[in-house]
């Protein structure tokens, strides 16, 4: 039994197990959990590199960004058990996303908090004129 405080009444611990009780001196090691987080940029849009789209809506990937995207899938398709895929609510992203749902089976969620910079003026600027 074990007390925090001498005036408390005593508390009831669990009975302790040796390490090795009822276990073979080969046991496999225990894994440590863990999770692997993989960002994927979205594909290219008809204003990479010449314009500073910021949180713009409406901006859908290119033919280039496409095949990005298809390659992305392919690649990550050949990576262990996805979970989970989250994209902004940017189109961009959700195109991105798509073929790589299709080729890992798994539903992609809008996650609200991922977003682009805020660029405030700058948005939608030609990067030469900034």
């Amino acid at each position: 039994m074990a007390t925090s405080d001498r005036s408390k009444k005593p508390t009831a611990r669990p009975p302790r197990r040796a390490a090795t009780a009822g276990k073979s001196s080969k046991a496999a090691p225990v894994q440590p959990a863990s999770t692997v987080v993989l960002f994927v940029r979205h594909g290219q849009t008809p204003s990479t590199g010449s314009v500073l789209p910021g949180r713009a809506p409406g901006l859908h990937l290119s033919e280039a960004g496409i095949a990005q995207a298809e390659k992305a899938a392919d690649r990550i398709s050949k990576l262990p058990k996805i979970h989970a895929i989250y994209v902004s609510p940017l189109e961009r992203t959700r195109e991105t996303a798509k073929p790589i749902a299709a080729a890992t089976g798994v539903t992609p969620r809008v996650a609200r908090g991922l977003l682009e910079c805020e660029f405030g003026d700058w948005t939608g600027r030609k990067l030469a004129d900034l």
